[in-house]
């Protein structure tokens, strides 16, 4: 039986190959390359390895940025993981600045009740919380539909 830790590693092992690989093949600019990028930065983001994630989050924002412009709902996806990194490693000012991109992008693009609107609104929620900024969670909880409300005291 593998290990989880095995298993994480054989994970990175594969995505870091497959940005190598679409890399060579397939060039900087290719949008499934920068997707796999970005991949990459989510695995290495959910194993904690923030420092290691943020280059390829970067990479991906950039590359985003510049091919399908900063409203797009790909390249808001990526200011949304940005500030969720940022808030991870307690860069609170830096986490909200990309957050309030993605949000803001996001109500103008896919409204106020797309699931990616709610999801950043989630973010900035748990953001000010661990900011103890109290005031400011509570006027984007006042934003959630109800179904999507996360209280105080919730285990999510």
């Amino acid at each position: 039986m593998i290990s989880e830790e095995q298993y994480d590693d054989e994970c990175l092992k594969l995505h870091e190959k497959l940005v190598r690989q679409r890399r060579e093949v397939l060039g900087d600019s290719d949008l499934g390359l920068i997707s796999s990028i970005n991949n990459l930065g989510w695995v290495l983001y959910k194993l904690k390895r923030y420092d290691e994630a943020e280059p390829y989050y970067l990479e991906t924002l950039e590359t985003r940025s510049r091919i399908l412009g900063e409203e797009h709902p790909d390249t808001l996806h990526i200011f949304n993981n940005i500030g969720e990194l940022l808030a991870s490693q307690g860069k609170f000012n830096e986490a909200e600045n990309h957050l309030l991109k993605a949000f803001n992008g996001r109500q103008r693009v896919l409204g106020d009740e797309h699931p990616n609107t709610i999801w950043t609104i989630n973010a900035l929620i748990g953001l000010y919380d661990a900011w103890d900024k109290p005031e400011e969670a509570q006027k984007y909880r006042e934003m959630l539909p109800e179904e999507d409300a996360v209280t105080e005291d919730s285990n999510e």
